[in-house]
Order: C-alpha cells, then sequence, then structure tokens
C-alpha cells in the first residue's frame, strides 16, 4: 500500500533493480507514484513489472556499472538512487566497491536528494571474505561522495521467489545428501519485503534515514542446520 505521496512522480533509479529485491522495491515505489527507472546489465529481467506501472512510470536502462559515463547516462534526471548491486563472481571489489562511489559521485552530480546504499550486515574491510571487503569498501566510497546517503546492511534475505530459500530448496530436492557448512552458526534472516519496506521508507523520509546505518534482520535466530531442516521440510 502506498506510504506518502512524497515520492509521487519522482525518478527513482535503481542499479541491480532487475534483481530479487530490486523486483520488490520497485513494487513498492510504483504503488507510491514514484517513476522507477530500472538500470542493469539485463534490464529485460525485470519486464514482468510493466504490468505494475502506469504508462510512462517504469523505465529500463542498460548498465555497465563500471562505465562512469554508463553510470552517469543512467542517473541523469533522478531525483533519488538505490543501488541494489549484489554478486559473488567477478572483481567484487570494483564491482560492488569501485562502482558504488561512482553511482554516489554520479547520483550527487545530477542534483539527486536521495542515495540508499544497500550493503550487508557483515560488510568489514577486514573481514575474512572479499565479499565482505567489497561491501565495506562501497560503503565508504559512497559516504565520502554522498555523506547523506542511507546505508541498510541487510541479513541473509528470503522470500518466496528467491533470496537463500529457493536457492537451498532447490539443492535439497536434487541432492540425496547435502552437507552443511557451519551448522551452528546463528542467523536472522530477514523477509524481502521487510527490506524493500525499509528502503522505501528511508526514500520517503531523507531528513530523518539520511546519513545513517541499518542493520536489517528478522526476529528470529536460527541455526545454519534448523533452517537447513525447515525448508527441507
Amino acid at each position: 500500500m502506498p506510504i506518502t505521496n512524497q515520492l509521487a512522480d519522482k525518478v527513482v533509479t535503481i542499479f541491480g533493480g532487475n534483481g530479487f529485491i530490486g523486483r520488490h522495491l520497485a513494487e513498492d515505489l510504483l504503488q507510491n507514484n514514484a517513476r522507477v527507472r530500472i538500470a542493469a546489465r539485463t534490464p529485460e529481467d525485470a519486464f514482468s513489472l510493466k504490468p505494475l506501472a502506469k504508462l510512462g512510470q517504469l523505465q529500463f536502462a542498460r548498465c555497465n556499472i563500471l562505465d562512469e559515463q554508463s553510470v552517469r547516462a543512467c542517473v541523469h534526471g533522478s531525483d533519488a538512487v538505490v543501488n541494489l548491486v549484489g554478486m559473488f563472481e567477478g572483481d567484487l571489489m570494483k564491482l560492488m566497491g569501485d562502482a558504488a562511489g561512482t553511482m554516489a559521485r554520479a547520483a550527487r552530480d545530477a542534483g539527486a536528494k536521495r542515495f540508499v546504499q544497500v550493503s550487508a550486515i557483515g560488510a568489514d574491510r577486514d573481514g575474512a571474505s572479499e565479499y565482505a571487503q567489497a561491501k565495506a569498501l562501497g560503503e565508504e566510497l559512497v559516504r565520502d561522495a554522498f555523506p547523506q546517503a542511507t546505508i541498510m546492511r541487510p541479513s541473509i534475505i528470503f522470500g518466496p521467489d528467491g533470496g537463500i530459500l529457493t536457492m537451498f530448496a532447490d539443492l535439497i530436492s536434487s541432492l540425496p545428501v547435502l552437507p552443511v557448512c557451519a551448522p551452528d552458526a546463528p542467523m536472522q534472516v530477514v523477509h524481502v519485503d521487510d527490506v524493500a519496506a525499509a528502503i522505501t521508507k528511508a526514500l520517503v523520509e531523507p531528513a530523518e534515514h539520511g546519513g545513517k546505518t541499518y542493520e536489517l534482520a528478522g526476529p528470529d535466530t536460527w541455526t545454519m542446520m534448523e533452517l537447513n531442516t525447515r525448508i527441507a521440510a
């Protein structure tokens, strides 16, 4: 349901808007009468959103996030920018670190008043994984270029159409035995709709949420083994 009219006719560019979180966020924004621009390497992956949009409310832009001119072209005329780019392959420091800084600078120079950087709950420049290090670099570069950006650090995200549930469900259904790494590791998974709602709220209330960092997690703590057992059931 619409939260407010404050996003009405505002252009919100979503980098990585063709992905799992992006499709849910776009739906929220469309319901709030924002004009949504999906910027992605394969924006056609989000064509399923077309029936939800009014005439002229939804745009698609093909973007190479490692090309500054491509990024700047995508944010031109934007009132707000959201970076959802997250991946586990390729040069992560460039894709989730340097590129995030490029987006923030481009948004600032384009006159955007709102920027949301979606990071990860384990972001850490000294983290054990390149993913955690890259997400932390992205946060730093975004904050340098756009101090009033809101940074969201979601935990593991789930939903009926993607995220950890479908990934593990596919593995469990296709393998006779599924090894569980770190079975006692605790986690607080968060629903994709709650993540989308948090991003929308940050865009609606930049004076309240700008410059802040939020960790997004669900209310229940499960171990990795409990999570796999629930999915298997």
